[in-house]
């Protein structure tokens, strides 16, 4: 190369510049090609998952007039004969499109023909058994029989999951843009089969006009339970899914229509239950009721799954675009070169690597100003634009530093009484049900401390009602402070105030409210004024049971507050203690 003139060594810097601008443009067009054919896979492996899913929620479907035909009312058995008949098809007909999916792409999926096979032969024995039932005269019908045709109604769907899974698990790892689409599908799917197993649990007492055993009912709080902690868990989903409206409306439905139309439904048929058989409808029009309150739930998954091939569809559109603008693009940046490189190499191609490393470092977050080099006009309208960049990144990242504050701030303030500072009424249910949940699977028994100030209203009246703000705000800060860290205290109202305790027992909650009577008893309170006052206040205590919820146990520690209210005031008593 020493041996080269300038302008030798020039044009042959050129081309070997152009030719690895060529090849970068031909890496970039590889790349979106292979960016287009991993996105066919991911439309075929989404188009899989869907007609997975479409099994399961088929299978779910037949439940419905399965358990309808179980009726003693038989004037309305053709009808869901009919009913069941369709809903055998489409059952048929799922079945049948994931087996053409699977055999155009044998390979990627070899176990999952086996899990198909498997369907198939307990969907025909569960149908079997449905209709051999459904053929006997309907006083030999019992519950128990009843109750097992629906388990096997279960069990189909519980052999259709290991291939939902199996298929969702290759579209994920196939390529991870999927997964949010295959989670929350399958996160509205075990939604909709938990829904579904709900309603599928009151169909033998209504068939049989039996009362439901505490054990059912059991059952049926804990499903609602898991129902409830899905939705939450579904509401709290964040990503590019919940800007698109039919998405959100789909989710405001099953909130409207399941979770909030069924609620009281439930508990009435419940209420009837737990004594005698007497029930206000019949199995059949139980189904007919619930079950359309289910179908938001398959809406949502359905725009879900869409969504996702939508955005897979894009992307190989993409891609496709992609392709040929890198092709187009290499050639446009090979004649650039040649005369760029050919009239400003020094002013021109320098600068530019040294915006290319200013905008790299943008991009990681670094926002600290760069020394401008000395060039041209242009390269210097290039780097005006990365310092109008650089502010806009700088005030992205205030904003969203003063958007995170206000969030927690927002947060805190509506889950905080104002006045006293504590938990606010909302926030002690929020909490009081999550207590409750985790006691119910095995975190112990929670206690429930309700206490109030005896004679506030006296307190109000001598001293002014500015005086019964700072008792209140007093009384919650000692509470406050001699409680353990993991408790919570709240506010419920008025003078009345709430302690959660976490993990305890009988003997630990008394102890802690005597703790607490006392220090408001015995410790006297200075108003602004200067003036001292003594307040007391009354205890009621109530400790979790296996079958207890937020209200029931409100209703105990309240129960117990008024007992040590008739008993004289400022004293703690249990609702457990009387119980027993």
């Amino acid at each position: 190369m020493n041996a080269l003139s300038i302008d030798q060594k020039f044009r042959t810097g050129s081309l070997l510049i152009i030719g690895i601008a060529l090849l970068l443009a031909g890496q970039l067009a590889w790349s979106n090609f292979e960016r287009y054919r991993r996105n066919l896979d991911n439309l075929h492996n989404l188009a899989l998952y869907r007609a997975a899913l479409e099994i399961a929620n088929a299978a779910s479907a037949e439940r419905g007039p399965s358990g309808s035909l179980m009726d003693n009312n038989g004037t309305a058995s053709e009808a869901w004969r009919q009913r069941l008949a369709k809903a055998r098809t489409r059952t048929d007909l799922a079945l049948d499109r994931v087996a053409t999916l699977l055999a155009q792409h044998p390979e990627s999926l070899p176990a999952a023909g086996d899990t198909l096979a498997e369907v198939r032969p307990a969907l025909d024995q569960m149908r079997m058994l449905i209709d051999s039932l459904a053929a006997q005269p309907l006083s030999e019908r019992s519950e128990i029989e009843i109750a097992y045709a629906i388990e096997r109604m279960f069990s189909v769907v519980d052999r259709v999951k290991p291939l939902i899974v199996e298929i969702g698990n290759h579209a994920t790892k196939a390529d991870r843009n999927v997964a949010d689409a295959v989670l929350m599908a399958q996160m509205v799917g075990n939604m909709r089969e938990y829904a579904g197993r709900l309603g599928s649990l009151f169909i033998a007492p209504l068939a049989t006009r039996q009362p439901i055993e505490l054990a059912l009912r059991r059952r049926i709080g804990n499903m609602r339970g898991r129902l409830d902690e899905l939705n939450g868990l579904l509401a709290r989903q964040v990503g590019g899914y919940w800007d698109r409206p039919e998405i959100e409306q789909a989710r405001f439905a099953i909130s409207q229509q399941y979770f909030g139309g069924n609620e009281q439904f439930l508990e009435s048929i419940l209420r009837v239950g737990r004594h005698s058989g007497d029930y206000p409808l019949s199995a059949a029009g139980f189904v007919q009721r619930y079950v359309p309150t289910m179908q938001a739930m398959e809406q949502l998954k359905h725009l879900i799954i869409e969504t996702g091939a939508e955005a897979a569809a894009a992307e190989r559109d993409a891609a496709c675009w992609g392709m040929l603008f890198a092709l187009l693009q290499g050639i446009a940046i090979a004649g650039v070169l040649a005369l760029l490189l050919r009239t400003g190499r020094c002013r021109l191609l320098r600068p530019l690597l040294q915006a290319r490393r200013a905008i790299v470092e943008l991009a990681h977050g670094d926002t600290a100003p760069i020394t401008r080099p000395h060039a041209g006009r242009e390269v210097g309208e290039l780097f005006d634009a990365i310092d109008i960049l650089r502010a806009c990144q700088q005030q992205r990242d205030l904003l969203e530093k003063r958007l995170t504050a206000l969030t927690r701030q927002l947060k805190q303030q509506a889950e905080t009484d104002p006045l006293t500072g504590v938990s606010n009424r909302r926030a002690l249910v929020e909490l009081g049900e999550q207590l409750l949940l985790g006691a119910s699977l095995g975190g112990g028994q929670m206690g429930l401390l309700l206490f109030d100030i005896d004679h506030f209203k006296r307190v109000n009246d001598l001293y002014g009602h500015p005086a019964g703000d700072e008792v209140l705000r007093v009384v919650a800060q000692r509470v406050r402070a001699a409680c353990r860290s993991e408790d919570n205290v709240g506010r419920f109202g008025g003078e009345e105030f709430t302690v959660l305790v976490p993990r305890t027992d009988q003997g630990a909650a008394r102890v802690l409210a005597e703790k607490l009577r006392c220090l408001i008893a015995e410790v006297p309170i200075v108003l602004a004024d200067g003036q001292s006052l003594t307040v007391t206040a009354s205890f009621g205590i109530a400790l979790s049971r296996a079958e207890d919820d937020w209200i029931a146990l409100l209703a105990m520690a309240d129960q117990a507050l008024y007992l040590a209210k008739r008993n004289g005031r400022n004293r703690v008593e249990s609702a457990n203690d009387t119980a027993d």
